[in-house]
């Protein structure tokens, strides 16, 4: 009789009758599914870049569109801020291809020089609108006031009514105010009088009602010091 023997389960084998089976690894389809994701992520990183550089070249474009505002300091002024604002893109998007730069900060320089630039369009367009109206106030006046018996004291108070580039907004707000209010009565008492707008303006110098109510109106200030005071007042 053949003598049986107890045979116990190793570590290997001890919880499985396929332990001591190693499973087979399709090392090939492993480097298809890997070469895949590789070129998924490539294909995402270059739709990123592209697309940074497609907006790199639309920001320039947009940079390089020079408003014609009709001046030429304002249009100077457009020309220097296209020119900072392209550098800026260009030099930071150098860094960027470098990877010194993150593509995110990249596009919040962007989007800032692209804001900037705007404004500054807006108020060249904004500053050559208050020109054009200046003048035609200007010469408007001059032609009035050429035309009108008025002294010469009572004309230069009514070119002070004159809103100029170079006021404060407070200031240029308050002339437009001040002129307005002048315009406005001189055409009633011109109705009034069945009478010219020239003669609206001698009426109201001889009447007390000359420029020199509304210059108040005009929100002037002048600074005077006295000592380490400085007082400001309306003139």
């Amino acid at each position: 009789m053949a003598e049986e023997k107890n045979v116990k389960p190793t570590a290997s084998n001890k919880y499985s009758l396929y332990a001591g089976r190693e499973e087979t690894v399709n090392w090939g389809q492993v480097a298809v599914d890997l070469t895949k994701g590789l070129n998924v992520i490539k294909a995402q990183r270059d739709s990123a870049k592209q697309k940074i550089i497609d907006d790199t070249n639309s920001a320039l474009n947009e940079l390089s569109e020079i408003a014609d505002v009709q001046s030429g300091s304002m249009n100077s002024l457009l020309i220097d801020g296209s020119d900072f604002s392209k550098n800026t893109l260009q030099t930071n998007m150098d860094l960027v291809r470098r990877g010194i730069l993150n593509p995110k900060d990249y596009m919040l320089i962007m989007q800032q020089q692209k804001d900037g630039y705007k404004s500054l369009s807006n108020y060249a367009k904004n500053y050559a609108a208050f020109k054009g109206k200046i003048q035609q106030a200007t010469s408007f006046i001059t032609q009035a006031i050429s035309g009108a018996a008025v002294s010469e004291q009572e004309a230069k108070r009514i070119t002070k009514l004159i809103p100029q580039l170079g006021d404060t907004e407070a200031t240029f707000e308050g002339k437009m105010k001040a002129l307005d209010g002048y315009f406005a009565d001189a055409i009633k008492i011109a109705e009034n009088n069945n009478a010219d707008f020239t003669t609206a303006m001698e009426i109201m110098e001889q009447s007390g009602q000359g420029a020199e109510n509304y210059l108040d109106m005009a929100g002037e200030v002048s600074l005077k010091k006295d000592g380490d005071v400085i007082d400001v007042s309306a003139n």
